[in-house]
Protein backbone atom coordinates (compact mmCIF):
# COMPACT_ATOMS: atom_id res chain seq x y z
CA UNK A 1 0.00 0.00 0.00
CA UNK A 2 1.01 3.63 -0.34
CA UNK A 3 3.61 5.02 -2.71
CA UNK A 4 5.81 1.96 -2.13
CA UNK A 5 3.12 -0.12 -3.87
CA UNK A 6 3.09 1.98 -7.02
CA UNK A 7 2.72 -0.09 -10.20
CA UNK A 8 4.31 1.28 -13.39
CA UNK A 9 3.72 -0.06 -16.92
CA UNK A 10 5.81 0.85 -19.98
CA UNK A 11 3.80 0.19 -23.15
CA UNK A 12 6.82 0.51 -25.45
CA UNK A 13 5.13 3.21 -27.58
CA UNK A 14 2.37 0.77 -28.51
CA UNK A 15 -0.33 3.22 -27.45
CA UNK A 16 -2.34 0.67 -25.40
CA UNK A 17 -4.71 3.43 -24.28
CA UNK A 18 -4.18 2.55 -20.60
CA UNK A 19 -5.47 4.86 -17.85
CA UNK A 20 -4.83 5.24 -14.11
CA UNK A 21 -7.73 3.94 -12.04
CA UNK A 22 -6.20 4.56 -8.61
CA UNK A 23 -3.05 6.57 -8.05
CA UNK A 24 -0.65 5.24 -5.43
CA UNK A 25 -0.20 7.74 -2.62
CA UNK A 26 0.55 7.97 1.08
CA UNK A 27 -1.84 9.41 3.63
CA UNK A 28 -0.82 12.88 4.74
CA UNK A 29 -1.78 14.41 8.09
CA UNK A 30 -0.92 17.78 9.56
CA UNK A 31 -0.43 17.12 13.25
CA UNK A 32 -0.18 19.40 16.25
CA UNK A 33 -2.02 22.54 15.12
CA UNK A 34 -5.14 23.53 13.21
CA UNK A 35 -3.03 25.70 10.91
CA UNK A 36 -1.10 23.47 8.47
CA UNK A 37 1.68 26.05 8.38
CA UNK A 38 2.32 25.50 12.09
CA UNK A 39 1.67 21.76 12.14
CA UNK A 40 3.98 18.82 11.42
CA UNK A 41 3.29 16.94 8.18
CA UNK A 42 3.12 13.18 8.77
CA UNK A 43 2.79 10.48 6.11
CA UNK A 44 1.70 6.89 6.32
CA UNK A 45 1.41 4.16 3.71
CA UNK A 46 -1.24 2.24 5.70
CA UNK A 47 -3.85 4.89 6.58
CA UNK A 48 -2.84 4.37 10.20
CA UNK A 49 -0.54 6.28 12.57
CA UNK A 50 1.10 4.13 15.23
CA UNK A 51 4.18 6.09 16.34
CA UNK A 52 2.76 9.58 16.63
CA UNK A 53 1.27 9.28 20.13
CA UNK A 54 2.78 6.75 22.51
CA UNK A 55 0.44 3.81 22.97
CA UNK A 56 -2.21 5.16 20.59
CA UNK A 57 -3.11 4.03 17.07
CA UNK A 58 -4.93 6.63 14.95
CA UNK A 59 -6.92 5.20 12.03
CA UNK A 60 -7.30 7.64 9.14
CA UNK A 61 -10.84 7.06 7.85
CA UNK A 62 -11.23 10.02 5.52
CA UNK A 63 -10.16 13.54 4.58
CA UNK A 64 -11.14 16.80 6.25
CA UNK A 65 -10.68 20.47 5.41
CA UNK A 66 -10.99 21.44 9.09
CA UNK A 67 -9.07 20.37 12.18
CA UNK A 68 -10.09 17.10 13.84
CA UNK A 69 -9.65 16.74 17.59
CA UNK A 70 -8.74 13.29 18.89
CA UNK A 71 -9.51 12.59 22.55
CA UNK A 72 -7.70 9.75 24.31
CA UNK A 73 -9.17 8.57 27.61
CA UNK A 74 -9.20 5.53 29.86
CA UNK A 75 -11.79 2.92 28.86
CA UNK A 76 -12.85 1.68 32.29
CA UNK A 77 -15.68 -0.40 30.85
CA UNK A 78 -13.21 -2.39 28.75
CA UNK A 79 -11.01 -2.95 31.81
CA UNK A 80 -13.94 -4.22 33.89
CA UNK A 81 -15.08 -6.44 31.03
CA UNK A 82 -11.58 -7.90 30.65
CA UNK A 83 -11.26 -8.69 34.37
CA UNK A 84 -14.73 -10.25 34.39
CA UNK A 85 -13.75 -12.37 31.37
CA UNK A 86 -10.58 -13.49 33.17
CA UNK A 87 -12.62 -14.64 36.19
CA UNK A 88 -15.08 -16.50 33.96
CA UNK A 89 -12.34 -18.30 32.01
CA UNK A 90 -10.44 -19.16 35.20
CA UNK A 91 -13.57 -20.80 36.63
CA UNK A 92 -14.18 -22.66 33.35
CA UNK A 93 -10.64 -24.06 33.45
CA UNK A 94 -11.07 -25.17 37.08
CA UNK A 95 -14.44 -26.79 36.22
CA UNK A 96 -12.81 -28.81 33.46
CA UNK A 97 -9.99 -29.91 35.77
CA UNK A 98 -12.48 -30.92 38.47
CA UNK A 99 -14.45 -32.88 35.89
CA UNK A 100 -11.33 -34.81 34.89
CA UNK A 101 -10.42 -35.37 38.55
CA UNK A 102 -13.80 -36.55 39.85
CA UNK A 103 -15.54 -39.65 41.18
CA UNK A 104 -19.30 -40.29 41.23
CA UNK A 105 -20.15 -42.55 44.15
CA UNK A 106 -23.62 -43.34 42.82
CA UNK A 107 -22.55 -44.42 39.34
CA UNK A 108 -19.01 -45.38 40.40
CA UNK A 109 -17.78 -43.44 37.39
CA UNK A 110 -14.33 -41.89 37.67
CA UNK A 111 -12.76 -39.03 35.77
CA UNK A 112 -10.05 -39.88 33.28
CA UNK A 113 -7.42 -38.02 35.36
CA UNK A 114 -8.62 -38.96 38.86
CA UNK A 115 -5.72 -38.56 41.27
CA UNK A 116 -3.32 -37.37 38.56
CA UNK A 117 -0.42 -35.48 40.27
CA UNK A 118 0.22 -33.17 37.30
CA UNK A 119 -3.39 -31.98 37.30
CA UNK A 120 -3.30 -31.38 41.05
CA UNK A 121 -0.08 -29.37 40.75
CA UNK A 122 -1.43 -27.17 37.93
CA UNK A 123 -4.61 -26.49 39.86
CA UNK A 124 -2.64 -25.50 42.97
CA UNK A 125 -0.39 -23.22 40.90
CA UNK A 126 -3.41 -21.47 39.39
CA UNK A 127 -4.88 -20.80 42.84
CA UNK A 128 -1.48 -19.54 43.98
CA UNK A 129 -1.64 -16.88 41.25
CA UNK A 130 -4.91 -15.68 42.78
CA UNK A 131 -4.05 -15.79 46.49
CA UNK A 132 -0.38 -14.77 46.61
CA UNK A 133 0.93 -11.41 47.73
CA UNK A 134 2.50 -9.42 44.89
CA UNK A 135 5.18 -7.78 46.98
CA UNK A 136 6.99 -6.46 43.87
CA UNK A 137 4.14 -3.98 43.44
CA UNK A 138 4.83 -0.77 45.31
CA UNK A 139 1.25 0.54 45.27
CA UNK A 140 -1.42 0.07 47.88
CA UNK A 141 -2.89 -3.05 46.24
CA UNK A 142 -0.80 -6.21 46.55
CA UNK A 143 -3.59 -8.82 46.72
CA UNK A 144 -6.33 -9.50 44.18
CA UNK A 145 -8.80 -9.64 47.05
CA UNK A 146 -8.14 -5.93 47.62
CA UNK A 147 -9.60 -5.13 44.19
CA UNK A 148 -12.62 -7.45 44.37
CA UNK A 149 -11.35 -10.85 43.17
CA UNK A 150 -11.85 -13.57 45.77
CA UNK A 151 -12.20 -17.34 46.10
CA UNK A 152 -15.70 -18.21 47.28
CA UNK A 153 -17.61 -21.41 48.00
CA UNK A 154 -16.88 -24.26 45.65
CA UNK A 155 -13.36 -22.88 45.13
CA UNK A 156 -14.69 -20.52 42.45
CA UNK A 157 -13.54 -16.99 41.75
CA UNK A 158 -15.98 -14.17 42.31
CA UNK A 159 -15.67 -10.65 40.96
CA UNK A 160 -16.94 -7.74 43.04
CA UNK A 161 -17.33 -5.19 40.26
CA UNK A 162 -18.26 -2.35 42.62
CA UNK A 163 -15.14 -2.90 44.73
CA UNK A 164 -13.00 -3.06 41.59
CA UNK A 165 -14.41 0.23 40.30
CA UNK A 166 -13.79 1.84 43.70
CA UNK A 167 -10.19 0.63 43.59
CA UNK A 168 -9.72 2.14 40.10
CA UNK A 169 -11.26 5.42 41.25
CA UNK A 170 -9.01 5.49 44.34
CA UNK A 171 -5.70 4.56 42.73
CA UNK A 172 -5.81 3.52 39.07
CA UNK A 173 -2.01 3.32 38.86
CA UNK A 174 -1.88 0.81 41.73
CA UNK A 175 -4.54 -1.36 40.08
CA UNK A 176 -2.66 -1.20 36.78
CA UNK A 177 0.62 -2.25 38.40
CA UNK A 178 -1.04 -5.11 40.27
CA UNK A 179 -2.19 -6.64 36.98
CA UNK A 180 0.51 -5.58 34.54
CA UNK A 181 3.81 -4.97 36.34
CA UNK A 182 6.68 -6.66 34.51
CA UNK A 183 10.23 -5.39 34.99
CA UNK A 184 12.97 -7.03 32.96
CA UNK A 185 16.69 -6.73 32.56
CA UNK A 186 19.26 -8.43 30.37
CA UNK A 187 20.11 -11.93 31.57
CA UNK A 188 23.69 -12.53 32.71
CA UNK A 189 25.56 -14.77 35.13
CA UNK A 190 25.05 -12.38 38.05
CA UNK A 191 21.23 -12.26 38.02
CA UNK A 192 20.42 -15.93 37.40
CA UNK A 193 19.17 -16.34 40.94
CA UNK A 194 17.16 -19.41 41.83
CA UNK A 195 13.45 -19.01 41.21
CA UNK A 196 13.82 -16.24 38.58
CA UNK A 197 12.33 -17.20 35.24
CA UNK A 198 14.29 -16.38 32.07
CA UNK A 199 12.13 -15.84 28.97
CA UNK A 200 13.39 -16.89 25.55
CA UNK A 201 14.07 -13.24 24.68
CA UNK A 202 17.22 -13.29 26.80
CA UNK A 203 15.83 -11.14 29.63
CA UNK A 204 15.20 -11.86 33.29
CA UNK A 205 11.93 -10.90 34.95
CA UNK A 206 12.91 -9.13 38.17
CA UNK A 207 9.50 -7.85 39.27
CA UNK A 208 6.06 -9.24 38.43
CA UNK A 209 2.38 -8.48 38.70
CA UNK A 210 -0.51 -10.88 38.13
CA UNK A 211 -0.21 -10.86 34.35
CA UNK A 212 3.53 -11.56 34.30
CA UNK A 213 3.25 -14.39 36.85
CA UNK A 214 0.36 -15.96 34.94
CA UNK A 215 2.23 -15.62 31.65
CA UNK A 216 5.31 -17.32 33.13
CA UNK A 217 3.14 -20.11 34.56
CA UNK A 218 1.39 -20.76 31.25
CA UNK A 219 4.70 -20.77 29.39
CA UNK A 220 6.15 -23.29 31.85
CA UNK A 221 3.10 -25.51 31.34
CA UNK A 222 2.70 -25.30 27.57
CA UNK A 223 6.25 -24.89 26.25
CA UNK A 224 6.54 -27.28 23.30
CA UNK A 225 10.03 -28.40 24.33
CA UNK A 226 10.16 -28.74 28.10
CA UNK A 227 6.75 -27.59 29.34
CA UNK A 228 5.19 -29.58 32.17
CA UNK A 229 2.26 -30.71 30.02
CA UNK A 230 4.63 -31.56 27.17
CA UNK A 231 6.82 -33.66 29.47
CA UNK A 232 3.79 -35.40 30.97
CA UNK A 233 2.42 -36.16 27.51
CA UNK A 234 5.81 -37.51 26.43
CA UNK A 235 5.97 -39.70 29.55
CA UNK A 236 2.49 -41.07 28.85
CA UNK A 237 3.46 -41.76 25.23
CA UNK A 238 6.59 -43.57 26.46
CA UNK A 239 4.50 -45.66 28.87
CA UNK A 240 2.06 -46.51 26.08
CA UNK A 241 4.93 -47.49 23.79
CA UNK A 242 6.49 -49.62 26.55
CA UNK A 243 3.13 -51.28 27.23
CA UNK A 244 2.68 -52.01 23.51
CA UNK A 245 6.17 -53.53 23.39
CA UNK A 246 5.31 -55.73 26.36
CA UNK A 247 2.08 -56.76 24.67
CA UNK A 248 3.99 -57.69 21.52
CA UNK A 249 6.51 -59.73 23.56
CA UNK A 250 3.72 -61.48 25.45
CA UNK A 251 1.97 -62.29 22.18
CA UNK A 252 5.19 -63.84 20.90
CA UNK A 253 5.55 -65.91 24.10
CA UNK A 254 1.88 -66.93 23.96
CA UNK A 255 2.20 -67.94 20.32
CA UNK A 256 5.28 -70.03 21.15
CA UNK A 257 3.55 -71.67 24.09
CA UNK A 258 0.45 -72.33 22.00
CA UNK A 259 2.61 -74.06 19.39
CA UNK A 260 4.21 -76.28 22.04
CA UNK A 261 0.84 -77.15 23.56
CA UNK A 262 -0.64 -77.94 20.16
CA UNK A 263 2.31 -80.27 19.45
CA UNK A 264 1.91 -81.96 22.85
CA UNK A 265 -1.84 -82.43 22.36
CA UNK A 266 -1.25 -83.82 18.86
CA UNK A 267 1.29 -86.31 20.23
CA UNK A 268 -1.12 -87.23 23.00
CA UNK A 269 -3.92 -87.86 20.52
CA UNK A 270 -1.61 -90.11 18.47
CA UNK A 271 -0.66 -92.07 21.62
CA UNK A 272 -4.31 -92.41 22.66
CA UNK A 273 -5.23 -93.60 19.18
CA UNK A 274 -2.46 -96.20 19.31
CA UNK A 275 -3.59 -97.34 22.76
CA UNK A 276 -7.16 -97.60 21.50
CA UNK A 277 -5.98 -99.72 18.57
CA UNK A 278 -3.99 -101.99 20.88
CA UNK A 279 -6.98 -102.31 23.18
CA UNK A 280 -9.17 -103.35 20.26
CA UNK A 281 -6.58 -105.96 19.23
CA UNK A 282 -6.37 -107.35 22.77
CA UNK A 283 -10.15 -107.51 22.98
CA UNK A 284 -10.25 -109.47 19.71
CA UNK A 285 -7.62 -111.92 21.00
CA UNK A 286 -9.48 -112.39 24.26
CA UNK A 287 -12.69 -113.13 22.37
CA UNK A 288 -10.90 -115.62 20.10
CA UNK A 289 -9.31 -117.38 23.08
CA UNK A 290 -12.70 -117.70 24.76
CA UNK A 291 -14.24 -119.27 21.66
CA UNK A 292 -11.35 -121.78 21.31
CA UNK A 293 -11.57 -122.91 24.95
CA UNK A 294 -15.30 -123.32 24.57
Amino acid sequence: SGRSGEFLVEDGLLDLSMSTLTEASDAVVFFGASDPAQAVALTSSTNSLTDTINGVTVDLLGTSDTAVQVTVQQDNELIVSSVNSFVTRFNAAIDQMNDYDSYNEETEQRGILLGDPTLATIRNQMYDVITRQYSDVTGRYQYLSQVGINISSGAKLTFDEAKFRDAMATDLQAVTELFSLKTEEAADDENLAEGISIPASGTTVTASGVGAVLETLLESLTDSIDGRLTNTTNNIDSQIELANDRIDNLNILLASKRGRLEQQYAAMEISLAQMQSQQSALASLAQLAAQTSG
